[in-house]
């Protein structure tokens, strides 16, 4: 299960870090998104780890309507000798709470390992991560989750030492008024026991809260010291067209890499270009080729290195799809981290409206001069239907009219509610209000991703009501 890293790029330039007067004990990984899981032992298999998705911590549990849950996933290797399994388990609310991980080689089956995730008033509390050792489970990892106002604060990591659990690192989240991530801080552990700053980002957001600056700091000689920065350019439809990359050096920061986009007419990414900057241009380095399916799910993805004079196939990746059911629609594993996120407008990744039925890899042999299969990955569903946890017989208090206009949403709310939100399909918050009075509320469709189907809650002191409404 390949993880797309590319959506995490303000978290892949993690380099081990010191101080000057602790020896940290921990190993810290470039890409972060393996250095912040309870399995850290399935670093090895990258593409084996669970992030399918991925969400504001501030999510609307309750509205979450499945229609079919994600049984298991089975990789093979090019021989197809060598069979790894995930097994998803999900209690009724269609929550993950187990995954078990196997592998099969001719008949003979074994353990590797399990993860257990428990939840909180519908939030993630803790997951712990076994090994499957001298024909036993033994612990290996935990993570365990601390929220304010239903938004993460705290992410610890510890790891089974000594019959004990022992800390590892942990993350500080701080946001903005808008609940975008303002600040996290990196934290280990040195020989002492003692928590110590590792590395932070500080991100700024443009109006439409999509990113405009990552700053990567490190903490040398007892201060704070600048890594490199990220900025991103956006497209009159909002979409993400570049980003530079810069490195500090001689107290400036330096050109060093960026990225450009290229969409079609239905807004999705067919194209990412990278370039490093050298002897005072822009050089190409390396490019990623989307194709799409009729149902406009990204089915083939190319990629290709510069070799000085031309482009050279390096791996592509085939996927097939489900067409009776969207993504939005079963349930599946989603990261934990509340990452910052691009505009949902902004389909830079390639996008997935079905579920995902296979997934084939290939890299570019040389020798041959053709594509070798690596691995073929088969994705097994069940039909899975959740409860509807809303409000069936809604008071006055909270309940509201809706008029969809062309130009905007047209809500009228009571005195009582305080707080009107708005999510997409996948559960994330993108937009929220706090109506100075009584009356019409006017949201300008202008600030919206786009059309789709959205959930409108509002709140009272006592009351929560949901309505859902189509933007076409």
């Amino acid at each position: 299960m390949r993880v797309l890293t590319i959506l995490f790029i303000c978290l892949i330039v993690v380099n081990s870090t010191g101080t000057d007067n602790h020896k940290v004990k921990n190993k810290y990984y470039r890409n972060a998104e393996n250095a912040l899981h309870p399995c850290n032992s399935w670093n090895e298999r990258n593409d084996m780890m669970l992030a399918i998705q991925y969400f504001n911590v501030d999510i609307l549990s309750t509205q979450k309507e499945y229609k079919v849950k994600l049984d298991s996933v089975i990789s093979f290797n090019k021989d197809d000798n060598l069979k790894e399994k995930l097994i998803y388990t999900y209690n009724n609310n269609g929550n993950l709470i187990l995954v078990l991980h196997t592998k099969q080689q001719g008949d003979s089956i074994t353990f590797k390992r399990k993860l257990e995730t428990q939840y909180n008033n519908g939030l993630f509390s803790q997951q712990i991560c076994f090994d499957w050792k001298n024909g036993d489970w033994q612990n290996s990892g935990k993570i365990s989750f601390t929220y304010q106002n239903k938004k993460l604060t705290q992410w610890l990591d510890q790891k089974w030492l000594n019959n004990n659990w022992t800390n590892n690192n942990k993350i500080a989240y701080t946001y903005d008024s808008n609940n975008n991530i303002k600040q996290c801080i990196l934290f280990g552990v040195d020989n002492l026991g003692d928590w110590v700053n590792l590395i932070k980002f500080d991100y700024t957001y443009t109006s439409r809260d999509d990113f405009e600056t990552i700053i990567f700091s490190s903490w040398t000689s007892d201060k704070w010291t600048n890594g490199n920065k990220t900025t991103y350019t956006y497209d009159s439809n909002f979409r993400v067209e570049s980003y530079l990359y810069y490195t500090w050096f001689r107290d400036d920061w330096n050109n060093s890499e960026k990225m450009e986009y290229l969409y079609n007419a239905q807004g999705n990414a067919t194209q990412y270009m990278s370039f490093r900057w050298r002897n005072e241009e822009w050089v190409h380095s390396q490019k990623a080729d989307y194709r799409y399916d009729a149902s406009n799910n990204v089915n083939f993805v190319g990629y290709s290195i510069w070799t000085g004079t031309n482009w050279r196939a390096f791996s592509k990746e085939d996927k097939t799809y489900n067409g009776q059911y969207l993504e939005s629609q079963a349930a599946m594993q989603e990261s934990i981290l509340p990452y910052p996120h691009v505009n949902n407008n902004n389909k830079w990744y390639g996008v997935k409206n079905n579920i995902v039925d296979s997934s084939t890899n290939f890299e570019w042999d040389t020798l041959s001069n053709a594509f070798l299969l690596r691995r073929t990955e088969k994705y097994y569903y069940s039909e899975f239907v959740t409860p509807i946890l809303t409000n069936k017989n809604p008071s006055k208090q909270t309940s509201f009219d809706l008029r969809v206009m062309e130009q905007a949403l047209v809500i009228s709310i009571p005195t009582t509610v305080s707080k009107v939100s708005l999510y997409n399909l996948k559960g994330r918050m993108i937009k929220s209000i706090i109506p100075q009075k009584s009356g019409a509320l006017v949201i300008d469709r202008k600030t919206l991703p786009g059309c789709g189907v959205y959930t409108i809650r509002a709140e009272s002191v006592n009351d929560v009501f949901t309505r859902k409404v189509v933007l076409q």
